[in-house]
């Protein structure tokens, strides 16, 4: 392939063909090493083994959480983790490219608010400009959206601009399915490459959000201006707002190193415009906000996919999939002590302490169907989700939200999700905690 070519020329080649995936340029590829997607793409599951369950408990903030917590907000100790580094395909079709505006579910303009036209993360900042001018926010992507994102930046007021800072999750190889299934030990010659021969690349899943705010530094620099508190939710998340109670039930409790949400699991029935909501609390939802007359029979519910939470003697369970009867579902808002990670982090050096956190924790192969020069092509991809991160904490408690209350929860993930978002949003009403600009 380089015969006859350069030095330059061969450089190049091999930088195109074998892009140097797990060095500095690729962000260290967040903490994924080639052995971790070696063990992935061979179908070894990672020995869990050192792994322990956090302690944790069902908590209910008091109005003292709450009065700690307001003064966190206000003292500015508290900082905003949103991912938006998600390709949207149930969203936006699977059969549009990863890069295609309808698949970007944070940023389309889908929802409205005192009647403007607004994005789950115009919603996000509206829920920060409530609180405080001065809170610092870091918003990550991905290269598929990353010029809308920068776009979205462009946009806002300052002095919200000025506190909000964009970073990037980094890519780790995709393996054609087909190919991967002659012979598993040989994936490097399955990787998915488009008509130029460049790899096609994916952030290893929620994760990234953690590992790649450490390894770019913006952690230590939060830390080093005083936050004491970081607040994760997923950026397609419409109904999350910051939660003082939350907050100060860290301040108040300094054993807990993390508060994480949960809801009851939610399913749905019917499709298109007939589809309903409903969970195992009695929430249930039409498309017009009515309450179901009658209890959607068992065989005909979708029921959602996600973090699995149950406490056992004491102890935090996490398990990521399919619905679970006894199970909680996770929000994936997550309160994280800025003190219990630096006691995971350890020394200095932040890439190898990734690199050995997340060798620690669940991860599993996803299986998708992406556009690769026009044309789909079946991969399979590294998952990770955040809510491993709790198997490495002492202690992590679980608030258990209601969508009966105005504790609810209503992500978008495919296109029906919008109206659902759009009749809780009207009605809160004035009584949200939202400042437009």
């Amino acid at each position: 392939m380089t015969r006859g070519l350069s030095l330059a020329e061969t450089v190049e080649t091999i930088l195109r063909y074998v892009p140097p995936v797990f060095g500095s340029a690729n962000g260290h590829a967040d903490g994924v090493t080639l052995a971790l997607l070696d063990s992935v793409f061979r179908h070894q599951p990672l020995e869990l083994s050192s792994v322990t369950r956090p302690w944790a408990a069902l908590i209910t903030p008091d109005d003292a959480d709450r009065l700690a917590g307001r003064k966190a907000l206000a003292g500015g100790e508290v900082a905003v983790l949103v991912p938006a580094g998600g390709t949207g395909g149930r969203f936006g079709r699977y059969d549009l490219p990863e890069h295609d505006p309808r698949r970007q579910k944070a940023l389309a303009k889908v929802l409205r608010l005192a009647g403007w036209p607004v994005s789950a993360l115009d919603i996000r900042m509206a829920n920060v400009r409530h609180w405080d001018a001065r809170m610092p926010v870091a918003v990550m992507g991905s290269a598929t959206g990353a010029d809308a994102l920068h776009a979205w930046w462009d946009g806002l007021d300052e002095p919200y601009r000025s506190s909000t800072h964009l970073f990037r999750q980094h890519g780790v190889y995709r393996v054609d399915r087909d190919l991967l299934a002659g012979d598993p030990r040989r994936w490097v010659d399955a990787i998915v490459r488009d008509e130029r021969g460049v790899p096609s690349r994916k952030p290893h899943g929620s994760m990234g959000l953690f590992t790649a705010s450490i390894i770019s530094g913006l952690f230590d620099r939060w830390a080093d201006a005083g936050v004491k508190y970081l607040v994760m939710a997923n950026a397609d998340d419409v109904l999350f707002r910051l939660d003082p109670g939350t907050i100060g039930h860290l301040e108040r409790h300094a054993t807990v190193d993390a508060v994480v949400h949960a809801v009851p699991w939610a399913y749905s029935a019917g499709e298109g415009e007939g589809t309903v909501r409903a969970d195992a609390e009695g929430w249930s939802s039409d498309q017009r906000g009515r309450p179901l007359a009658a209890t959607v029979p068992a065989e005909l519910r979708r029921y959602d996919r996600g973090g699995a939470l149950r406490i056992r003697g004491g102890r935090l369970a996490v398990a990521e999939g399919a619905w679970v009867a006894d199970a909680m579902y996770s929000t994936n808002r997550l309160y994280l002590r800025v003190d219990a990670v630096k006691r995971l982090l350890g020394g200095s050096d932040r890439v190898a302490a990734i690199r050995r956190m997340i060798a620690e924790l669940p991860v599993y192969a996803e299986d998708k169907t992406v556009l690769v020069d026009g044309a789909p092509r079946p991969v399979r991809q590294l998952g990770q989700p955040l809510n491993g991160l709790l198997y490495l904490l002492g202690r992590c408690d679980v608030r258990l939200g209601s969508r009966l209350d105005r504790d609810g929860y209503s992500p978008l993930k495919v296109p029906e999700d919008v109206r659902f978002a759009q009749l809780e949003l009207d009605r809160r009403g004035a009584g949200d905690e939202l400042k437009l600009p």
